[in-house]
């Protein structure tokens, strides 16, 4: 008759609240990632963005959210004309340029990626 072999694992519940401990600092720091990118694509978008009396410029913001299926940040501005002078391609402005935003975000998809994958590493 073949041997049989048990195992039993003691101290399950102490992994499971570690496991949960480190995906809560997980989720704290992407969250702190994604602040850390969403600053980074409005410093980079303000360089682009026209400027004519500063007030586009200085309409930039970033609206941190949780939502169920984790956190988001929006990067935008506030302007009631940002729109119009974001996606206008034919206007041409002595400083700044169109899509300042749209430019911003995909010159920055590597920066992104890699600050928020830094912030997401278990310690």
């Amino acid at each position: 008759m073949p041997k049989r072999y048990s195992y039993s694992l003691e101290g399950l519940r102490t992994v499971e609240q570690n496991l949960k401990k480190a995906l809560d600092q997980i989720k704290g720091q992407t969250k702190a990632g994604l602040l850390e990118a969403g600053l980074l694509v409005q410093r980079r978008s303000q360089e682009l963005v026209p400027v004519d009396t500063g007030h586009l410029k200085g309409s930039a913001y970033i609206e941190p959210t949780d939502l169920p299926n984790g956190p988001v940040v929006e990067v935008g501005y506030g302007a009631e004309y940002a729109t119009h002078v974001h996606e206008r391609l034919e206007l041409h402005h002595p400083q700044g340029q169109a899509k300042y935003l749209e430019t911003a975000i995909k010159e920055s998809v590597d920066d992104i990626l890699k600050i928020i994958a830094a912030g997401a590493r278990i310690p």
